[in-house]
């Protein structure tokens, strides 16, 4: 999917050799941004590989074991440097699936700040547990990033805006209450999805608020993206309201709302999935929504949201707040 959470590829392959180079940097660099692991599984089986195969000479024979060999290596190491589970010389994979599933619904996401060169390469982790009665797995290397060559000009560290925005989970930091509102429209490809978030903190005067929203359908694509800016008038601890619309198509969606208070140093974010339903005919009811008044200013809400906030729309409705469970 293309929730928050850990995603899961399944690899069935045959593989008769190893692999390594730049296609395999690139591999593990692709696989640790996204948050996915690879769970790879070998259809051949035998209990003994060298009467398994057959070939006409010596040489043969043992380049083919040799390869067979190599190929399940392969797979264990793709398997094991994303924090999946290979499943290789055997012909009972109902255990590795059920492993497969049950590590996609619990698991433990760690994070921290290395010390080694920003190479590009791929480096060894080591994860412990003062229990020395549990079995740990997890990734076993990642990719640092590559320092940019001399006499090149740097690029730009993310703003934190965007870092929290793009992290594969939420970030319980700044409280944000976030809600959609889906009108579908006669024209299936521009249907309206309403926005609205509001962000606490203890703004100063002329402090910074800046917030991002994105959409993302189930392929992680992105259909939609909206970035605000705010300057905060007079102190106090209070809420900012911040509002916005997409047009997609119908189909089903994961919006994000990211925030970020520069003067605290506090940043978070809420994700929600919503379906777009499809028209069909003059009129569509997909629930209700209500709308109550607030003490929160507003920073932005365009015609269209007005409209919807201000008229007793019949329409999809999806709200969340930071902190809560989907």
């Amino acid at each position: 999917s293309a929730g928050g959470g850990r995603k899961t590829v399944v690899l069935i392959s045959s593989p008769s050799g190893s692999i390594g180079g730049p296609a395999y940097i690139r591999l593990f660099t692709a696989t640790q941004r996204a948050n996915v692991a690879l769970y790879t599984f070998d259809p051949r089986y035998s209990d003994n590989v060298d009467e398994a195969i057959h070939a006409e000479t010596v040489e043969a024979r043992a380049e083919q074991v040799e390869g067979y060999r190599k190929g399940v290596a392969t797979l264990r190491t793709l398997a094991e440097n994303t924090g999946g589970l290979a499943a290789a010389n055997t012909n009972l994979f109902d255990a590795a699936v059920g492993r497969m599933f049950d590590d996609t619904t619990a698991y433990y996401q760690l994070g921290f700040v290395s010390a080694v060169p920003k190479d590009g390469r791929l480096h060894d982790i080591e994860v412990r547990a003062r229990n020395t009665d549990v079995r740990i797995r997890a990734r076993q290397g990642f990719v640092s990033e590559k320092a940019p060559a001399p006499g090149t000009a740097a690029v730009a560290a993310p703003r934190a805006v965007d870092t929290v925005l793009a992290a594969p989970v939420q970030r319980h930091g700044l409280p944000i209450r976030f809600a959609t509102v889906t009108i579908p429209t006669a024209d299936p490809r521009r249907n309206v999805v309403n926005w609205v978030a509001e962000v606490k903190s203890d703004f100063k005067d002329g402090d910074q608020l800046e917030v991002k929203a994105l959409a993302l359908d189930m392929d992680a694509r992105v259909r939609g993206r909206d970035a605000f800016a705010a300057t905060m008038t007079g102190d106090g601890d209070r809420w900012l309201r911040i509002a916005g619309a997409f047009e997609l198509p119908d189909g089903r969606y994961q919006l994000r709302v990211a925030a970020s208070h520069p003067a605290s140093g506090e940043t978070g974010s809420v994700f929600v999935e919503i379906e777009v339903p499809r028209s069909s005919g003059s009129t569509t009811v997909g629930g209700m929504a209500f709308a109550a008044t607030s003490r929160a200013g507003v920073s932005r809400a365009d015609k269209l949201h007005r409209r919807c906030l201000a008229r007793p729309w019949h329409a999809m409705f999806s709200a969340r707040e930071s902190g809560s469970t989907p």
